[in-house]
């Protein structure tokens, strides 16, 4: 069913095409089951492996094989200990980029739950150095990286150079940019006007 789908047409009634059909089927249900299997091996909920099915498709596994941290994104929720354990456990290097990059977003998602839609560069590779318990430089190359590519936005606010992840640093200008437009329309001075504010 998997290797070679076309023996199946040795079987009476079975075309080339419902062959394929068939096949494809089987493979869609065991890489789901291969995922799931995967994710319990490590003790993460079955439920995960729908999400990264439908992001990745037939190559989730073999996605997460490559970099087990994305299941620390934003879309995956598992926390940086766990992914980490696993991409150990799978043989990853402590230096990997995979990792490197993880660990920054990570920062700057934990601090979202803290409030904070921005962390200057400093603070940033400071917080992630401690958490791989390792210098700098690295940290500040995996943050580099991630901005070139575009998935960190780093610009200067009140004189620091503030670090976003892209979605959030998004947001604040589509706030930005909602509320200037509030600023400059003409104000309602209609008989409702004074009655919608009083509601």
């Amino acid at each position: 069913l998997e290797t070679a789908p076309e023996r199946l047409t040795t079987v009476k009634g079975i075309t080339a095409r419902r062959a394929q059909e068939i096949a494809a089927g089987f493979r869609q249900h065991m890489g789901l089951r291969r995922l799931m299997a995967f994710l319990a091996h490590y003790e993460l909920p079955p439920v995960l492996a729908m999400g990264l099915r439908q992001r990745y498709g037939d190559a989730a596994l073999e996605k997460l094989r490559e970099n087990p941290y994305l299941l620390s994104a934003d879309d995956c929720g598992v926390d940086f200990s766990v992914a980490d354990g696993i991409a150990m456990g799978l043989g990853f290097e402590a230096d990997s980029s995979q990792r490197l990059e993880a660990a920054v977003t990570f920062e700057l998602s934990h601090n979202e739950n803290n409030g904070h839609v921005f962390l200057p560069r400093g603070k940033l590779i400071a917080a992630t150095s401690q958490l791989l318990e390792c210098g700098e430089d690295k940290p500040e190359l995996a943050l580099d990286r991630l901005v070139d590519r575009g998935l960190v936005v780093q610009e200067r606010v009140a004189n620091v150079d503030a670090c976003y992840l892209r979605r959030l640093w998004e947001a604040e200008t589509s706030v930005q940019k909602r509320l200037e437009a509030l600023l400059s329309a003409e104000p309602d001075r209609s008989a409702w006007a004074g009655r919608i504010v009083e509601e």
